[in-house]
């Protein structure tokens, strides 16, 4: 199991683990941020397959919400099945409610089959797939109150934006997630999560799960998107290629914390 996080004082950490059947790498960068409030965790369950779990913590206690995320959620999807996530992520929020006022956390689980990868999330934090052919195969839609369902939901409720956020009055305050974890129901924040199934095919090469403080300063400009892909397209070992990939974004300026996972999901196709 690795568990990832940046102390207030350190700002950068990375961790490379391999075993019999999965080969991966998480890398972190605390950016302009005070301290570091992204988590990422792995677990195998006793069928062998591979969770991978990543939150986003904000305000006050946000690491905290976001460790007791991702160790309640892996310790729920490694041992249990048929599992009812929707009452799962109400009965989590309602517990960072009461443990951590004024903060929350995004969640983004991925549960790796040999036949297929299944998404939950509530949030920003994106997973995609890169397969041979150098394209990306997005498996998560941001949580955001301008795209997609949201943007529609946000406008038929009337909710005001502000600069792509929401508008919260019991706060008085603007968010950029319109699902989260850590928001007193109701809200306009929800904390349902969008459950998502890709079938696995031989060209899958590397899951990418990140934070927004990754894909944020991607997707501003194609090229950005184009440079990610070609790196990822040169090959190489989860290892060196989350070290290449962190490189890259620091180029331009960082406004968010950082955490990259990378992990070869070729060698595990059986299809």
């Amino acid at each position: 199991m690795a568990e990832i996080h940046t102390p207030k004082e350190h700002l950068f950490i990375s961790e490379s683990r391999e075993s019999r059947a999965h080969t991966f790498s998480i890398v972190q960068e605390i950016g302009p941020r005070e301290e570091q409030q992204d988590v990422c965790n792995t677990r195998e369950n006793s069928a062998g397959h591979h969770i991978v779990a990543v939150a986003d913590g904000h305000g006050i206690d946000g690491f905290d919400a976001a460790e007791y995320t991702v160790r309640q959620c892996l310790d729920m999807v490694s041992t249990q099945t048929n599992i009812n996530y929707a009452t799962v992520f109400e009965e989590l929020n309602a517990s960072i409610v009461q443990k951590y006022p004024n903060s929350g956390t995004t969640m983004t689980i991925v549960h790796m089959s040999p036949e297929k990868i299944q998404t939950i999330h509530v949030g920003d934090s994106q997973a995609r797939v890169f397969r041979d052919g150098d394209t990306f195969k997005t498996l998560t839609i941001p949580h955001r109150p301008t795209v997609g369902s949201e943007k529609k939901r946000i406008a038929d409720q009337g909710i005001p934006l502000q600069d792509k956020r929401l508008f919260l009055p019991e706060a008085a305050t603007y968010v950029a997630c319109s699902r989260s974890l850590g928001y007193q129901q109701p809200s306009p924040v929800l904390p349902y999560p969008e459950i998502r199934s890709y079938a696995r095919t031989t060209s899958d090469r590397y899951l990418i799960v990140a934070t927004d403080g990754f894909w944020d300063i991607i997707e501003k400009k194609t090229h950005r998107r184009k440079a990610v892909e070609a790196i990822l397209a040169e090959g190489g070992s989860p290892s060196v290629l989350s070290d290449k990939l962190l490189a890259y974004v620091k180029t331009f300026v960082l406004i968010d914390n950082i955490t990259i996972y990378v992990e070869d999901i070729h060698l595990q196709t059986t299809i």
